[in-house]
């Protein structure tokens, strides 16, 4: 009778000991699991994201060759489990999978990002803040130079964070188009060509000598700004 109940009492224990192994194994293969589909997802996305780029001739480099080799990096796993059913429970087959698609996922990021704000960079309104705060000292500029800020600073700030819509991409460029032309409206109708050719050259690069004419003296005298100006030497010209 204690035999009996004694060998009972081994496979019952047995059995206890192979099923929690079994579930260990089944959080496991979960786990390596939700991980790669969270790797393919992100891959699906940055697929994604760069199409709507290129759609608006914003070229990503080397994304053709990166995502063709995510695609065969796929394409290899998916034949591997078909022919081979254990594969998918093999922990470093999968881990390193799934870090070989983080890898190229986050390289891919890396590319879009960079495209995304040479493009901003590129096409952004060709003046910096400084040169807006002088001018938002005249009065009669004020509001105006004041709403052209804040375009550029959302401008600026789009730059950081790559889009993932057609919806955003179109905004911003709704957004630069709204600044050059606000540009364009203070050199045409409240700006002296020559002061704002001064102006726009010392929001970028500096302003050579030459552009400081008497006449753009006179208006920087008149307005108050002259202090808001220094002389510096270009060291690409010595």
């Amino acid at each position: 009778m204690i035999d009996e109940l004694a060998e009972q009492v081994i496979t019952l224990a047995a059995r206890k000991k192979a099923t929690s192994a079994a579930c260990e194994d089944l959080d496991a293969l979960t786990t390596r699991a939700d991980a790669i589909t969270a790797a393919l997802n992100t891959l699906k996305e940055v697929a994604v994201q760069i199409g709507t780029l290129e759609d608006h001739e914003i070229a990503v480099t080397r994304s053709t060759a990166l995502v063709e080799t995510a695609r065969k990096a796929v394409e290899d796993l998916t034949s591997k489990i078909q022919s081979e059913p254990d594969y998918i429970t093999t922990p470093r087959a999968l881990n390193e999978m799934t870090i070989a698609l983080k890898q190229l996922c986050d390289e891919l990021k890396t590319r879009i990002g960079a495209a995304w704000f040479d493009y901003v960079d590129a096409n952004a309104p060709s003046i910096n803040d400084d040169t807006l705060s002088v001018l938002a000292r005249i009065p009669a500029l004020r509001a105006q130079v004041k709403s052209l800020q804040r375009t550029v600073a959302a401008i600026k700030a789009a730059a950081e964070t790559p889009p993932t819509s057609t919806t955003r991409i179109e905004r911003i460029k709704k957004d630069i188009k709204e600044a050059e032309t606000t540009l364009s409206e203070f050199a045409s109708d409240r700006l002296p060509d020559c002061v704002f050719e001064f102006l726009r050259a010392a929001g970028q690069a500096g302003a050579s000598l030459d552009l400081l004419t008497p006449d753009v003296l006179d208006w920087l005298t008149k307005e108050g700004l002259t202090s808001s100006f220094q002389v510096c030497v270009d060291p690409t010209r010595r």
